[in-house]
């Protein structure tokens, strides 16, 4: 894995309405997740980047293939977030909104020769150690060999971003079950340190994650959710899969404890 890579946090542009300046907070320059959420216009997107950058980190934001029209749209989108905050890198996935074009998934992204022009340094995408509720492991694996060898064709670094998980070590196991440091390939571990009860749940449904509903069930109540442990890092595992936190409404909360002040 790259020298330079760090553990990395995920926001949305609610997060960053109700708390973004919390991210100043952060110490160092982390690398910020952008979530694009359903309803929110392309200005507001990249809106948001830019204050992630303004803050005094890397965005990287979420490109959702379905809400392009076409490679052309998505390359212009690129360009865009490039120009007006410095973006280097993007997760590309398909995301649960309607088709507006013909980019139906993350291949189709990929295939479309959009990502190599827009002069990205590193694509990621997502990963399912607990498998996806809509593809089975074999089309899971195949879309996989399918990118690993677009980023040797292309040249372009990839990386895999776990799903959500209950138990971080379920998503270390996987990530060197799958060889990714033999391949090159970099690996965030999905967890969360703190969440709003409503939102982890609202993920979990949509995600078919009955363990994270159990979490919630679990907080009886409290304001917040507090995330599974931390995957040892006496763990060999740690040495190629970095944390990824995702704020779910708690991103203030999220910050203080990751620069130690709660």
């Amino acid at each position: 894995m790259a020298k330079d890579l760090s553990p990395s946090l995920e926001v949305t542009g609610d997060d960053l309405s109700r708390e973004g300046d919390s991210l100043a907070r952060l110490p160092g320059t982390w690398n910020v997740f952008v979530a694009h959420l359903g309803g929110q216009t392309l200005e507001g997107f990249i809106q948001d980047c830019l204050r992630v950058r303004q803050l005094g980190h890397q965005p990287v934001p979420h490109l959702t293939a379905r809400r392009y029209r076409d490679p052309k749209q998505l390359e212009e989108t690129i360009r865009l977030l490039h120009d007006e905050a410095a973006v280097r890198e993007a997760l590309v996935l398909a995301g649960d909104v309607e088709p507006a074009g013909f980019l139906k998934d993350s291949l189709d992204a990929m295939d479309s020769g959009a990502l190599e022009r827009s002069g990205l340094e590193r694509v990621w995408f997502s990963g399912y150690p607990e498998g996806h509720p809509e593809i089975n492991e074999g089309r899971l694996a195949e879309a996989w060999k399918r990118k690993t060898d677009w980023s040797r064709s292309c040249r372009i670094p990839i990386g895999v971003v776990t799903q959500l998980a209950k138990d971080p070590a379920i998503s270390a196991e996987w990530c060197r079950r799958q060889g990714f440091t033999g391949q090159g390939i970099a690996a965030r571990i999905s967890r969360f340190l703190f969440a709003r009860p409503e939102i982890l749940e609202d993920l979990a449904r949509l995600a078919g994650m009955p363990a994270l509903l159990q979490l919630v069930r679990e907080s009886d109540g409290a304001p917040y959710v507090h995330g599974p442990a931390a995957v040892g890092e006496e763990e060999s595992t740690m040495q190629f899969c970095l944390p990824h936190y995702m704020a779910l409404g708690a991103l203030s909360r999220t910050v203080d404890g990751l620069s130690g002040t709660l």
